[in-house]
């Protein structure tokens, strides 16, 4: 049996980020052949509660996928220019980013628009679809009805890029990392994100990020586990789970990373409370030793974990669909 396929392909080159998790949470391919790594020319959405690392995680991808081409970058909250560059560099970036501005936020919408259709441009960052706020909205009383207005610009927002994207062909790939805000639904249960539907149905990464505020996740520095669970992989298995080491100051540090994901697969050891982590019967110090030798520029002591990685038999296993959990019956 022949298959062949003929017109206008896009092509979906996969980029690695170098967290072993992470990039096999976002794998896809066909008949269960996963290509590990995040898609080029797709639009991304991270999701989370506030402090989740929202921002950070969006600015270290966005150095990933770009690594020398221009960063387009719509900051409608606060945004650090020195943090931004030291994000950056930790993701190994080498390039421009150009920070959008504009009298309204309409202005910024356009603006995406507009580096979404020039090939120096290989990503977008637009932080974020929850601080949109339409000019209705801005320059009315505080007491009118402005419903629908966010979903409307953020509508806009992805279905031109959308469009941009396929525009460009297969030339100069083009991305859209968009953070949004999670808010609880009333009166019933789960979530939701601001800005309407549209970035559901043209996201083809959905991916809510979360953190943990005790001792095994959050850190005296100030450094934190990221938790991602990606909701929607276009191109390969929905609910795979990854882990982040948000170091503070830096951003996801991938060797830290990688000691993660060596506990998680079972390569590395590390017992409840500020004990030793251990491959076999070797110890390589607690979190808090690793992590000074991360800020000091110590590669080395990451590499057992690394290689270890590297060797792996069990990364499918990261991208399960969890459990349905039932309501207990009285």
């Amino acid at each position: 049996m022949t298959v062949k396929i003929t017109g206008a392909i896009e092509h979906y080159e996969r980029v690695l980020t170098g967290s072993y998790s992470m990039d096999h949470a976002l794998a896809g391919g066909p008949r269960g052949i996963l290509v590990p790594g995040i898609p080029q020319r797709t639009i991304t959405i991270l999701s989370g509660r506030p402090m989740a690392g929202k921002s950070t995680v969006a600015e270290w991808l966005a150095g990933k996928i770009a690594q020398k081409k221009k960063i387009a970058a719509a900051f409608l909250e606060e945004c650090d220019e020195d943090f931004v560059k030291a994000v950056l560099e930790e993701a190994g970036y080498d390039g421009e980013m150009q920070l959008l501005d504009g009298e309204s936020d309409e202005d910024y919408v356009d603006a995406m628009d507009a580096c979404a259709q020039d090939e120096d441009y290989a990503v977008g960052i637009f932080d974020s679809i929850g601080a949109i706020v339409a000019i209705a909205e801005a320059e009315g009383k505080a007491g009118e009805a402005n419903m629908g207005r966010r979903a409307m610009l953020t509508s806009k927002l992805v279905r031109r890029t959308r469009r941009r994207i396929r525009d460009r062909k297969n030339t100069s790939p083009f991305s859209l990392i968009c953070t949004n805000h999670l808010h609880p639904n009333i009166g019933t249960f789960g979530n939701s994100m601001s800005g309407g539907v549209a970035q559901g149905y043209a996201g083809a990464n959905l991916i809510e990020l979360s953190v943990y505020r005790d001792d095994e996740h959050f850190f005296d520095d100030g450094s934190q586990i990221i938790g991602g669970y990606c909701k929607k992989v276009k191109f390969g298995p929905s609910y795979g789970k990854f882990q982040l080491f948000n170091l503070a100051g830096y951003g996801p540090h991938l060797g830290l990373g990688a000691v993660l994901d060596c506990i998680t697969e079972g390569i590395a050891t590390k017992e409840k409370g500020k004990k030793p982590i251990k491959i076999g019967d070797k110890s390589y110090g607690t979190f808090t030793k690793l992590i000074e030798a991360a800020k000091k520029g110590d590669q080395d002591v990451f590499l057992p974990f690394q290689e270890k990685l590297k060797n792996s038999t069990k990364a499918g296993e990261l991208s399960q669909e969890p459990k349905k959990k039932g309501r207990k019956k009285k």
